[in-house]
Parts: structure tokens; C-alpha cells; sequence
């Protein structure tokens, strides 16, 4: 009797740990036909919350084939979860490539859950696209901007200044893209912008100066200082630059992109320097009334001389980012290599996109990018958010951290390559519906840049270069039309 509990004791342990495995692999391990059935009913009655449960369920399980995919992918669509979708119709064409269904909801999926320009084509069908898909056009002015920075003396100890500030900008871009292949996408773009830059110059100069005549008897005097005279000059110069782009998107598989890139900028510059000056002067020292002679003495003007020229340069800049999608996240590394102003300049960066609902609806992106040239390295973080205000118009916001100096980005489609180097910057695009084939965008871009203030004074051996705060807008529209 003394054995009687710890004896019921070990049996029930027996059954608890023989027959309990049993019983959840019995619950667990439904059939294939009771998952098939069960979610053929529930796309039926379009009750897509238990379908897409059933369907993890069966996916767990190891039931997976082309029609669970299907019924999965439009359970998704349908919740406008489209970046889910597009994952389970993809599957469904790897069962059944030729599935037109599952290729056209596959497609859907991509124009809706931002990758519009991702496709799956079945051979033998009509194109899901044109050879020529889009074309586009843009311009943005410089609206004024603000800063109270001057190249006027006003310290004893300096006695040379000058600044470089922004006048006026004006850009202007066209762009086709092409679809030669239902994997390969072209974009072609030219762009021209046309700046006015203005310099001014502070500076001392030293010349004779004649304080007073004294007529004497025998004598005329002539008596001279030679105190050093403030000056203010500017003068203002034009660069104009156009700029040729091509860009490669290659879709290697569905959710991969590659894309090589290259932009060609040709400037035509114009240069203003000012050059020390000596000049040897002579002027009267006194007149002799006896013999009506003049006498005269020998000094050196000291000055500076304002000269322009005209050149022309180049730069290029090639890239290559690879893209990869993952659920609702889209994932990216990118390298360049340029040459601007006879640098060497590298860049390597990545970036992180975020769409929470599975859609456009809402959606963020982070990029980070390291920049190394001759020099100098830095690195540059930008942050944009954005989400469908109404019925298919969005709007976006972003704010750039870091030094923009000789910098690319969007896959060296835009390239910063200025004197003055962007110190922060803010902006919003507002993308408003106008209609089936046309689409709008209205951009505001708000910059801090440094200006280019050299400085010589009598107390450093070299002059110094500094770059104080100057802050401006860039108003922009484009137009898109979709063929």
C-alpha cells in the first residue's frame, strides 16, 4: 500500500507524456482536403481574415501549392495588403508560370504596393506594357534667400575679403522611359540649369592723395598722404550646365532589382578673380615759378583688379544599387564612383523602406550614405515619411542630415556638385490625382548652404576659408504622363 500513490503517480505521467503528442499531432495534422476545402469555401464567401489563417495553418503544416497561393494572394488584395499579396501570387506562378490569373494580380499588387515598375509577362500573351511607359518633365526657380553676410571691411586687421553667394537658379529636366523587355526598364533624361552666382570683394588699395597747394614765392608746393582707401566691388557670373542620364532597372527575379546608372554633366563656367596690383605713378611734387619747371616724384600704387574668363569642364558619376524586397520592407545597397572638379569621389550607401499596411497608404524611407573623396569623409542620413491624404493624391516630407558637397543621390540622378556645400535641408512633394494618364508633382525644397567667405588679414601667413550659414527655397513642378 505504501507503493499505491507514488505507483499512480508514474502511470499518469506515462499517459500524459505518451498520449498528449499523439493527440496534438492529431489536431495539428489536418488533411490536405479538409485545408483545401475549408479555404476554397472561405474565398468563396470572400471571408479573407479566416482564410488567411487557414492558409498559414496549411503552409505550417507543409500543404502548399498553387491554388492555397492563389486564394492567399487575393485574400491579401483584397485587405489592400499588397506587398503580401504580390509575395503569395509569386509563389503561385513558381507552381504554374503561365498562370495569367496569377501574372495579372501579381502585377496589381506591384502597381499598388509602390514597385510599379516591377512585371511578370506570360510568353505568349498580350504585353502588360508599352515600349514606351512614360514621359517626363520638370522645372524649379530659387526663391530668394537670406543672409546677412557681407564682404565690406570692418576689422583693421583684415585687409582683404571675398564672398560667393547665389543669385538666382533656374532647372528644367526631360525624361523617357523605355520597356524593351518585361524584365529591363530604360530611363533617358537630359537636364539644364542655368545659375547666377555674384562675388563681392572688400579691400584696401593705396594711392597719393593730395591734401594741399601752398603757393609760395618762388614756389608752388604739392603736399601728398597716402592713407589706405576701403573698397567694395561685385560683379556677377554665369554657369550653365547640362547634363545627359541613363538608367538601367534590371529585374534579375521578381523582387530584385539592379540598376546601373550614369549621368554626364558638361559645364560651361564663367571665372571672376581679383589680382593684386602694383603700378609705379608719378606725380607733382612741387613747380619752380623762376624757370616755369616742373618737378615731379616716383611712388607704387598698390591695388586690385577685377578680370573674368570662360572655361568648360566635365564631370560623370557611375552608380549601381541593388534592390531587394522583403514582405512590407525594401531593402538596398548602392556604390558610386565620380569625378568632379579633378576628384576622386566614392560613395557607398544603404537604405531601408518601410510599408506598414502592406500599401502606398503609408510608408517611410532611411537612407544612409558615406562619402569619401581626396580630403575629406562624411556621412549623410535622410529620413522621408509619407501617405495618401485622399483618394489617390499623397504627400511626403523629408529632412537631410550632413554635408552635401559633390554628392549624388536617387541613383546619381541628382548631383550636387556647386561650390557651396548644403548643410541641411527640408522638403514636401505633393502628388495631387488629376487622372487615369497624367500625373503632377509639386515639390518645395528648403536648404542651409555655406557660402564661401575668404578671408586675409595681417596677422595669419595664409588666408582662411569659411563657409557662413546662407538659407534659400527651390519650388518645383513636374509633369508625368503615363502611355
Amino acid at each position: 500500500m505504501k507503493f499505491k500513490l507514488p505507483l499512480t503517480i508514474l502511470i499518469a505521467l506515462v499517459f500524459v507524456f505518451y498520449f498528449s503528442p499523439v493527440k496534438g499531432e492529431s489536431v495539428q495534422q489536418k488533411s490536405f482536403q479538409y485545408y483545401d476545402s475549408t479555404t476554397y469555401q472561405q474565398y468563396l464567401s470572400g471571408n479573407w481574415t479566416e482564410l488567411i489563417r487557414n492558409g498559414k495553418e496549411a503552409l505550417v503544416s507543409g500543404y502548399d501549392y498553387k491554388n492555397l497561393r492563389l486564394r492567399m494572394g487575393f485574400a491579401y488584395f483584397f485587405r489592400k495588403n499588397y506587398r503580401i499579396a504580390e509575395d503569395h501570387f509569386h509563389k503561385a506562378l513558381q507552381f504554374d508560370s503561365y498562370d495569367t490569373v496569377a501574372a495579372l494580380y501579381f502585377n496589381l499588387s506591384c502597381q499598388a504596393a509602390g514597385r510599379s515598375s516591377e512585371l511578370y509577362y506570360v510568353k505568349g500573351t498580350k504585353k502588360p506594357y508599352k515600349f514606351l511607359e512614360f514621359a517626363y518633365a520638370d522645372a524649379g526657380k530659387m526663391v530668394a534667400g537670406k543672409g546677412n553676410i557681407s564682404a565690406a571691411l570692418s576689422d583693421s586687421n583684415i585687409y582683404y575679403k571675398e564672398l560667393i553667394q547665389p543669385v538666382s537658379r533656374t532647372y528644367g529636366s526631360l525624361g523617357l522611359n523605355f520597356r524593351p523587355l518585361p524584365r529591363l526598364s530604360v530611363f533617358l533624361g537630359y537636364s539644364l540649369i542655368e545659375l547666377t552666382d555674384k562675388k563681392s570683394y572688400g579691400f584696401y588699395s593705396v594711392n597719393a592723395v593730395r591734401d594741399s597747394v601752398v603757393d609760395r614765392q618762388f614756389t608752388t608746393d604739392y603736399f601728398y598722404s597716402f592713407p589706405l582707401q576701403k573698397n567694395m566691388e561685385e560683379k556677377e557670373f554665369k554657369n550653365k550646365q547640362s547634363s545627359f542620364y541613363l538608367n538601367l532597372s534590371y529585374f534579375p527575379f521578381p523582387g530584385i532589382k539592379i540598376t546601373p546608372a550614369f549621368h554626364y554633366l558638361k559645364i560651361d563656367a564663367s571665372r571672376v578673380f581679383a589680382t593684386s596690383t602694383t603700378t609705379a605713378m608719378t606725380d607733382t611734387a612741387w613747380y619752380n615759378k623762376t624757370d616755369t619747371s616742373w618737378h615731379t616724384f616716383d611712388y607704387t600704387s598698390y591695388n586690385y583688379k577685377i578680370t573674368g574668363s570662360d572655361t568648360s569642364y566635365y564631370d560623370y558619376v557611375l552608380s549601381l544599387a541593388i534592390d531587394k524586397e522583403i514582405g512590407k520592407f525594401s531593402c538596398g545597397i548602392s556604390g558610386t564612383y565620380a569625378r568632379m572638379l579633378d576628384q576622386k569621389i566614392y560613395q557607398v550607401g544603404a537604405s531601408l523602406s518601410w510599408y506598414p499596411l502592406g500599401n502606398s497608404d503609408l510608408y517611410a524611407h532611411s537612407s544612409l550614405t558615406y562619402q569619401i573623396n581626396d580630403t575629406t569623409s562624411t556621412a549623410v542620413f535622410e529620413q522621408m515619411a509619407g501617405g495618401k491624404l485622399f483618394k489617390y493624391s499623397w504627400l511626403e516630407g523629408f529632412f537631410t542630415w550632413g554635408q552635401l558637397k559633390n554628392f549624388n543621390e536617387k541613383n546619381a540622378y541628382l548631383v550636387y556638385n556647386q561650390v557651396y556645400p548644403v548643410k541641411m535641408r527640408w522638403g514636401l512633394t505633393f502628388y495631387p490625382y488629376i487622372g487615369k494618364h497624367l500625373e503632377v508633382m509639386l515639390m518645395y525644397r528648403y536648404q542651409k548652404i555655406g557660402l564661401l567667405l575668404t578671408t586675409s588679414s595681417l596677422s595669419e601667413t595664409s588666408t582662411s576659408v569659411t563657409n557662413p550659414n546662407f538659407t534659400f527655397s527651390m519650388v518645383t513642378s513636374g509633369l508625368k504622363w503615363k502611355f
